[in-house]
């Protein structure tokens, strides 16, 4: 694959996940910056996480397979 390569294939590829990465940490800064709502703002956010059915784990039990349904 050329673009894995050439140097500037390779600038591109940095500079897509370096933004993936900036994009999560702002996500992220953003959902836990419900805090400062109080108790209702973050158990509002957690329910919404919730709801997307992406789970890693069950409560009460050790952290298996990624999975959508718990």
């Amino acid at each position: 694959m050329r673009l894995l390569s050439d140097s500037i294939g390779r600038k591109a590829i940095v500079a897509v996940t370096g933004l993936f990465m900036v994009l999560f940490v702002v996500v992220h800064l953003l959902g836990n910056s419900t805090i400062f709502a109080g108790p209702d703002g973050i158990n509002a956010y957690a329910e919404k996480l919730h709801g997307l059915g992406l789970s890693c784990g069950r409560s009460g039990s050790s952290w298996g397979r990624c999975s959508s349904s718990t």
